[in-house]
């Protein structure tokens, strides 16, 4: 009997399904575990390749099974539905994601789940980037209007003459 390289975790409300395989593909585990018990079995195991379907709660248990030493990936459930070969139930969603995580998407890459921090860091610096770069759409928006302006959009008083509008236009100078 191997050692489990390989598991696919189902997720759901309270019970989880578990498909674990070995390097050959032989069938090792294939259990429902309780939300309760689910850390405890996943402490008990040697680190190894656990496959997630993607979904709200699968980053949060991607990183409690990374504290003990698995390696996680999270799959789109369009990528798990291609290797679905039975109805569709937890047991047969396990396997299927199981086999998505050996195998591997075609042409695509798998997310691979990260720290906390990693992802903090990864979302602060989206932010700001996308703010400057509206500042400098903004400026540059406005430099473009002020050179184009007429400079009679500009004074303010008395209206002037006809003959000062026609020879008056804004030169744009940029240092």
């Amino acid at each position: 009997m191997g050692e489990v390289i390989t598991i696919g975790l189902d997720i759901a409300k309270s019970v989880f399904q578990v498909h674990g395989v070995d390097d050959v593909g032989t069938v090792l585990i294939r259990k429902r575990v309780s939300r309760s018990k689910m850390l405890e079995f996943f402490r008990e195991l040697p680190p190894c390749l656990v496959g997630i379907e993607a979904c709200p709660a699968a980053h949060h248990w991607g990183r409690e099974l990374q504290a003990f030493g698995h390696t996680v990936k999270l799959m789109p459930p369009s990528y798990v539905k291609a290797y679905l070969k039975r109805s569709k139930n937890d047991a047969n969603d396990a396997a299927a994601i199981c086999e998505a995580g050996i195998r591997g998407p075609i042409g695509r890459r798998w997310r691979i789940c990260q720290g906390l921090d990693a992802t903090r860091s990864r979302a602060s610096f989206r932010f700001p980037q996308r703010l400057s770069l509206r500042s400098a759409k903004t400026r540059g928006l406005s430099r473009f209007n002020a050179c184009i302006t007429p400079i009679r959009a500009c004074i303010v008083g008395p209206r002037p003459s006809a003959a000062m509008i026609k020879t008056s236009t804004a030169v744009c100078h940029f240092s």
